[in-house]
C-alpha cells in the first residue's frame, strides 16, 4: 500500500523533472509549443514561458518534499497542470494541420497523437489520485514508512519506467532538402544552345 501510495508523487515528479530539463536545454521548443497548441493569449506570455521550466522543477521537489497540510497544495497544483496539459493536446488533435507539443522539449518533436493525449490521460488520473492521498498522507511521511522491500519495488519501477522513456523513439526535425546541381529550376543550368542555321 505505502509503495503504490508512493509511486503516484513519484511517477509526477520524475515526468516533470524531464520535462522541465528538456525544456531548459532546449527553450525555442516552449515557444513553438505555445504557438502551435495556440495557448490563450492571456497565458502567451515571454515571462510566463521562461518561468514554466523552472516551475515544472520546483512542482516535482514539492510533490515529494511539501509535509502535511502542504501536500494537497502541490497535489493540486500539479493536477490543474497535468489537466491544462490534456486540453490542449486534445484540442490540437482537432487541428487541420499536425502539430507538436514540445513536451520533452526536442524530444517531442513528432506531431500529437493518440498516444500523446493516452499519456497525458494517465498522467492526468495519477495526479488526480495523489490528490486524494494527500489529504491522508504525504510523500515524507510515506516515504518515512518505507520498508526495505518497499524501497527495492520502487527502484525497480523507476529504472523500469527510466529504461522505457530512454527507448522511446526521439522525434527529430526533417533535413532540408536539397536540389540538386544543374537540376531543374537551378539558375546556374544553361540554356541550350539553338543549332546554327
Amino acid at each position: 500500500m505505502i509503495t503504490a501510495a508512493l509511486a503516484l508523487p513519484l511517477i509526477l515528479a520524475v515526468v516533470l523533472v524531464l520535462s522541465g530539463i528538456a525544456k531548459l536545454r532546449a527553450p525555442q521548443t516552449v515557444a513553438a509549443g505555445f504557438r502551435d497548441l495556440r495557448v490563450p493569449a492571456a497565458l502567451d506570455r515571454a515571462w510566463l514561458r521562461a518561468l514554466l521550466p523552472w516551475g515544472e522543477l520546483v512542482l516535482a521537489a514539492a510533490l515529494l518534499a511539501a509535509p502535511g497540510a502542504l501536500a494537497p497544495v502541490a497535489a493540486i497544483a500539479a493536477a490543474l497542470l497535468f489537466l491544462a496539459y490534456w486540453v490542449l493536446i486534445r484540442r490540437a488533435l482537432s487541428f487541420e494541420e499536425p502539430v507538436s507539443c514540445g513536451c520533452f522539449g526536442e524530444a517531442s518533436a513528432e506531431p500529437v497523437s493518440g498516444w500523446t493525449l493516452a499519456r497525458n490521460t494517465v498522467l492526468a488520473l495519477v495526479a488526480l489520485g495523489w490528490v486524494a492521498c494527500s489529504f491522508v498522507t504525504s510523500a515524507p511521511g510515506l516515504i518515512a514508512a518505507l520498508r526495505g522491500a518497499d524501497a527495492l519495488w520502487l527502484l525497480g519501477g523507476a529504472l523500469g519506467a527510466l529504461t522505457l522513456w530512454l527507448s522511446m523513439p526521439r522525434g527529430a526535425a526533417a533535413p532540408r532538402r536539397r536540389r540538386p546541381r544543374g537540376g531543374r529550376g537551378d539558375p546556374r543550368r544553361a540554356a541550350p544552345r539553338g543549332r546554327p542555321g
